[in-house]
């Protein structure tokens, strides 16, 4: 019918057996009918001139939208812009349910200035989830795949982010899930970090109640503390700021101690949530990234430090707290410089100062680890500096082979140094040879 039937009776068949309402009532129904319209929706996109924009427009709704997809496809392929611009913006002034699949349609026939304004009149309109879902995935698959159109891509993407930040929690899953996983946003570098930016400002302004809420936080430090290098640094430093004299107070560990303390789950990990681990994880990674640049990462070390002395002392059930903070800062920050991608050399001065705040505050036998594993390091990493200065120059089975050797002979030296000072425990030799193999795995 819709290749070989003339248009007056193309548009009285359509007409005849518009469905009168949009939901389809199956239990009274006639199935012939049923059949017909369903029929029409699937093939009513081969007639050819297309039939009348108000003749379609009688099946686009409700149940019957299933079966007009076909259609969107076929007139955006074989329709000229110009009518299917005007389809599209029908399509808009339609119910929710048809509203979806036009916006997705805007896309493909919208220029970018249009584009804009049409998402923007939607998205300050609507309070239906599903049409911000709609608007917000769309528009990011744009960014996608509009890769070669650099002006078009940087335009939307100044969109997403105003968008994004008028996202609330009460937003759809799907936008919530890209808000907190960034996965999306297209792999370059200063896109994902202001993405990562916003999407920061955005759950900061989510209620502090609940769960989910904290855990949202949670998940977009961590994407912070992945692109520490480009995210605004008066940002991260407000964070850390916020963070850190937050958490080292007597008062604050109390508090959440009388709320979460258990048998078994004593030590300072387990006395804060998981936002507060993922602050922590930030300002280690920030300490890392920027120690040889900014005064204030130094500032940072000594306040830590310091606070952990000043409550050196303070037990909470059978733990010293602030001794197993300040043990679990020093090492993360260790672990972490050897992953940081700069060399390791440049951090000892961030080490040596650890080691000497701690010397100058405590006996050794409070801090006899940390000051193995403090000074393990610092020599491990002049050694690692000087076999990557001449590894180029010299064969490398004999420059490791005296690396080895002057590695070997330092550990020597220190052992020999604690035993003439009568403060090598042999009791705690596993440990020393635990903090050795550490350094040697690194």
């Amino acid at each position: 019918i819709f290749q070989l039937a003339d248009e007056p009776y193309k548009s009285e068949f359509m007409a005849k057996h518009a469905p009168a309402h949009a939901k389809i009532d199956r239990g009274n129904i006639e199935r012939k009918l049923l059949h017909i319209q369903e029929s029409i929706c699937r093939f009513a996109g081969y007639s050819r001139p297309a039939v009348p924009l108000a003749d379609i427009l009688q099946y686009i709704k409700g149940n019957y939208i299933h079966y007009c997809l076909p259609i969107f496809n076929m007139y955006l392929a074989n329709l000229p812009l110009p009518k299917f611009f005007k389809f599209v913006e029908a399509l808009l002034d339609s119910a929710v349910s048809v509203q979806k699949h036009a916006l997705r349609l805007a896309f493909h026939c919208f220029n970018a200035a249009d584009l804009k304004i049409l998402i923007m009149k939607i998205w300050k309109t609507t309070k239906n989830i599903t049409i911000r879902s709609v608007i917000y995935t769309s528009l990011l698959q744009d960014i996608e795949t509009k890769r070669n159109d650099k002006a078009r891509q940087a335009g939307m993407f100044e969109l997403l982010l105003t968008l994004t930040l008028d996202i609330n929690k009460d937003d759809h899953s799907e936008i919530i899930t890209i808000l907190t996983s960034f996965y999306r946003i297209p792999n370059i570098a200063t896109f994902r970090g202001r993405y990562i930016e916003t999407a920061w400002r955005t759950v900061s302004k989510f209620p502090n109640e609940g769960a989910v809420n904290l855990e949202r936080r949670a998940l977009v430090l961590r994407n912070l503390k992945l692109y520490v290098e480009v995210i605004d640094k008066k940002m991260i430093r407000e964070i850390v700021d916020e963070y850190f004299h937050t958490v080292l107070t007597k008062d604050y560990i109390a508090h959440t101690l009388a709320e979460v303390m258990f048998e078994g789950q004593q030590n300072s990990r387990h006395l804060f949530s998981d936002l507060n681990q993922a602050k922590f994880e930030l300002a280690v990674a920030f300490i890392v990234k920027f120690s040889d640049e900014e005064d204030y990462c130094a500032e940072y070390v000594n306040f830590v430090l310091n606070k952990c002395l000043e409550l050196w002392d303070e037990t909470y059930g059978d733990t010293y707290i602030f001794r197993d903070y300040c043990q679990r800062f020093i090492y993360n920050i260790i672990d972490l410089h050897y992953e940081s991608g700069k060399p390791s050399i440049a951090m000892n001065p961030v080490f040596e100062n650890m080691l000497k705040l701690l010397q100058d505050s405590l006996q050794s036998h409070e801090i006899y680890m940390i000051t193995w594993g403090l000074r393990l390091t610092i020599m491990t990493n002049e050694i690692l500096d000087n076999y990557l200065k001449h590894r180029q120059v010299r064969c490398s089975k004999d420059l490791e082979r005296e690396i080895a050797l002057k590695y070997a002979t330092a550990v020597n030296a220190m052992v020999l140094e604690y035993v003439e000072k009568k403060i090598f425990y042999w009791s705690m030799l596993d440990e020393i040879a635990g903090e050795i193999k550490h350094k040697l795995h690194k």
